[in-house]
């Protein structure tokens, strides 16, 4: 079928009968092109073809049976000669002549085209008719052929209209002596007719088709302006692409024609440029976002402190007010908001009051609010603020593809019978994992290019924004999500969509009127797994037969554990307390952060060894960090500087690298070659044996119960690595200090993680007294080389200063603190 997305709704109810009735009963044989007329309009605006003449509802082709042009009338019609009557106001139509008219135009048409030359045959359908087998006029009914064949098709027909088209097909094969069609030629047709087809129609002659039949006020939605004139203040709500917005501007439009001062107001300034587009400048329209509204009332330049988040919150709402107070406010006769769930309550509060006894209409859709949007209005609280008794809900919806309606009432369902008259095409949701996002973004746009859709058209939309585009002129459009809430485009491309949540997903999804692109990171997607991802869309996509196994795959190959493992020998030495490995070609530990007892580990290993420590969480894709020995504890921190696993072309093989930052470049460094590393380095077995002994102390169900011998072995960083690990097993409430046990200078980092496992632990109240409990510490377990007790002391009293300010621990005197109640 072409267009697949089905009939127009302004199409007669005829056609659309007719349209879903061929498309179930005619095979993938058949090529069914409906709506020449506007076809042919598109084919003209797309590649500046010259337009075909005439009206033909349905062209049907087949290699072997050839063309058949078929006109549709709606209504129940009665039969007078050639002609036809509509019962119901009297009208004749000429109908076997239209066809006639509108096939030979065709023909003659297609005849410029070498190899295209050929009869069409023709055929008149009447959905709402039946008559009888009555129809035997020459031009209706051939009589010479047994059983006589007529070329009507009625209602008794329906039922088997594709086994009727075939019929009347071969009839006109025979009558008009035609050979085979034939692939080519007929490929050849239907290119002529829609130039680009593969199949489907291109994106581009979609976008036009899209643009012409959705993007329009319905005569239902047009009613509900007429109730706005009136002047009645309204609440209107409904899903994504109901026409809210359409709804806003020509409500707008009808005011002011009728001598209204209107004010527009809107959350997001590109949608406040938008309807300021659509409605043109005119003295009596204000538009402007709620924040500009305030500022420009406040005499605020353009721009100057809007950015204050007190001012953007609550000093626009007391700025607004004092402009009021001084009569510095024109007055409006209506004021339209627009994604009214984006303004807090207290400005829709404001605008009731100072606007009260005139009408106040509000557009807005509470599936669009994002989890950083907090305070914001409610459907409830909109209503009892502007004197409504209950919303007024737009139920069907029609600017986006039916196949992202289906996708947006899986993750959330309406709590209204919500209706879509668009067809679902598969197709026009996407939803893709990739590896690589830049080079699938640029695959994604070449791809669009060669399907005629012009760069214009699209717009990619992220979380965050980071590569978002504030040139208008610019030929692919860039923004977060929430800059584009309430504005829609053609074809959207979601980049990163793994990155958002359901909120922001389905607002994405939902801004496309053709094509929506979705573009997940395998790889990422691999490692949340599908029982680790929360987001319904999400979940959906790893459901789909293959993704999950594809992101797990994808998954493998960019996990900085698997990478190593893939290309390395790794000396793993089996320790219970963490996971650590020894990499001769690097000359270096590797070590699987697992929380905090980790950090302590690398303190140990960069405090007596003289390699460096590379380590990586769980969930790292080619990320990899770099942790350096140090020779003072009390003045060092093993860092842990960012890097990537790379191929090294001067190693030859897999090295840890980062971006050279002086570099304007993307310049990567060889963490090897910067240590002039070339020979593997093997692990002395005296150290495995020292890690070794040290591990089950470390794992101790209680450290304390460990022997005075076996603690005085034990390195101090260690020690208080399996305190804080202790504290957190047995501890019975949320942990103080949680979150706060990072990395830092060895020495000091030891002392917090003593300090917190003493706070959790022990009952509120507890006095501490610093000097002596650092002096006991140090003589008991193995202090690092170099570090001095009155070092330790001093980050001890440091850590205890940290504590108290966070208000975990409170001053007896100087020296001697007492746990907080928690």
């Amino acid at each position: 079928m072409i267009p697949n997305c089905g009939p127009a709704p302004k199409a007669s109810h005829a056609e659309q009968e007719v349209y879903h009735l061929i498309r179930k009963q005619l095979d993938d044989d058949f090529t069914v092109i409906h709506s020449l007329p506007w076809l042919s309009a598109a084919v003209r605006e797309i590649s500046g073809v010259k337009a075909v003449t005439g009206e033909i509802d349905f062209l049907v082709v087949h290699a072997a049976l050839g063309v058949l042009a078929i006109e549709v009338k709606g209504g129940a019609h009665s039969v007078q000669g050639v002609a036809f009557v509509h019962i119901e106001s009297g009208t004749q139509t000429r109908a076997l002549e239209q066809v006639r008219a509108s096939t030979h135009g065709l023909a003659r048409w297609l005849g410029g085209r070498p190899g295209i030359y050929l009869r069409i045959g023709y055929a008149l359908a009447f959905p709402h008719s039946d008559f009888e087998g009555q129809v035997t006029s020459p031009g209706l009914t051939d009589l010479s052929v047994e059983p006589p064949q007529t070329i009507v098709i009625d209602r008794p027909d329906l039922p088997q209209i594709g086994r009727r088209i075939v019929e009347i097909m071969t009839y006109w094969r025979g009558a008009l002596r035609n050979p085979p069609l034939g692939e080519a030629r007929m490929r050849a047709l239907v290119s002529a007719i829609c130039p680009a087809f593969d199949g489907t129609p291109s994106w581009g002659a979609r976008v036009v088709w899209d643009d012409k039949t959705w993007l329009r006020l319905t005569p239902e939605q047009s009613s509900v302006i007429d109730d706005i004139v009136v002047g009645r203040s309204m609440v209107i709500t409904g899903w994504p692409g109901t026409g809210k917005t359409l709804l806003l501007m020509g409500s707008a439009r009808r005011l002011l024609q009728n001598g209204q001062r209107v004010l527009v107001l809107t959350f997001n300034t590109l949608l406040a440029q938008f309807i300021q587009r659509q409605l043109g400048r005119h003295k009596r329209l204000k538009v402007a976002t709620w924040h500009a509204f305030c500022g420009s009332a406040a005499g605020r330049p353009k721009g100057g402190g809007e950015r204050d988040t007190g001012w953007l919150e609550q000093g626009c709402v007391e700025d607004i007010q004092h402009a009021a107070s001084q009569g510095e406010l024109e007055p409006f006769d209506t004021i339209l908001i627009d994604e009214a769930q984006t303004f807090r309550l207290a400005w829709i509060q404001w605008l009731s009051t100072w606007h009260a006894d005139r009408q106040l209409v509000a557009c807005c859709d509470e599936t669009q609010v994002f989890a950083f949007e907090e305070e914001r209005v409610s459907l409830a609280q909109l209503c009892r603020s502007l004197g409504v008794p209950k919303p007024f809900g737009l139920t069907i919806a029609l600017r986006a593809p039916g196949a992202v309606y289906r996708r947006l009432r899986g993750v959330r369902r309406p709590d209204y019978q919500l209706t879509t008259p668009r067809d679902i095409e598969a197709d026009t949701l996407q939803e893709v994992l990739v590896v690589g996002m830049p080079e699938a973004l640029h695959r994604t746009l070449d791809m669009l290019a060669e399907k005629g859709v012009p760069e214009s058209e699209i717009v990619v939309l992220e979380k965050y924004g980071w590569i978002a585009s504030n040139d208008e002129a610019a030929p692919v459009r860039f923004y977060s999500v929430s800059r584009f809430r309430g504005l829609e485009a053609p074809v959207v491309i979601v980049l990163h969509a793994e990155q958002m949540d359901d909120a922001e997903l389905f607002c994405a999804y939902s801004r496309a009127t053709t094509l929506c692109i979705a573009l997940y990171d395998a790889e990422v997607l691999g490692v949340k797994g599908a029982d680790g991802v929360d987001s319904l869309f999400q979940q959906t996509l790893l459901a789909m037969p293959g993704n999950s196994a594809q992101a797990e795959a994808a998954r493998l190959e960019a996990h900085t554990g698997e990478i190593l493992r893939g290309h390395f020998e790794l000396q793993w030495l089996g320790l219970l307390s963490a996971q650590i490995a020894w990499l001769p070609e690097w000359g270096a530990w590797l070590l699987v952060a697992q929380g905090d007892l980790s950090q302590f580990w690398i303190d140990y290993l960069a405090s007596h060894y003289p390699w460096p420590i590379y380590y990586w969480i769980g969930a790292s894709l080619r990320d990899i960090w770099m942790a350096s020995p140090v020779r003072d504890v009390a003045r060092e921190s093993p860092g842990g500087s960012p890097h990537r696993v790379r191929l090294c072309q001067r190693c030859s093989f897999i090295t840890p690298q980062r971006l050279n930052p002086l570099s304007s470049e993307e310049c990567w460094e060889c963490s090897l070659c910067s240590r002039n590393h070339a020979a593997p380095v093997p692990l002395p077995n005296q150290t495995v044996l020292e890690l070794r002994r040290v591990d089950p102390l470390v794992m101790a169900d209680d450290p304390k119960a460990l022997s005075e011998v076996e603690k005085k072995s034990l390195p101090l960083s260690l020690a208080a690595g399996a305190a804080w690990s202790f504290a957190a097993r047995s501890a019975h409430h949320d942990l103080a200090g949680l979150g706060q046990i990072g990395g830092g200078r060895v020495s000091y980092h030891a002392a917090v993680g003593f300090m917190y496992s003493w706070i959790n632990l022990w009952p509120p109240h507890r006095k501490l007294e610093v000097r002596r409990i650092a002096a006991d510490l140090y003589a008991r377990y193995l202090p690092p080389k170099g570090l001095t007790l009155e070092q330790w002391q001093r980050d001890f009293a440091a850590a205890f200063g940290v504590a108290y300010k966070r208000g975990h621990l409170s001053k007896v005197v100087k020296g001697i603190y007492a746990i907080t109640p928690r």
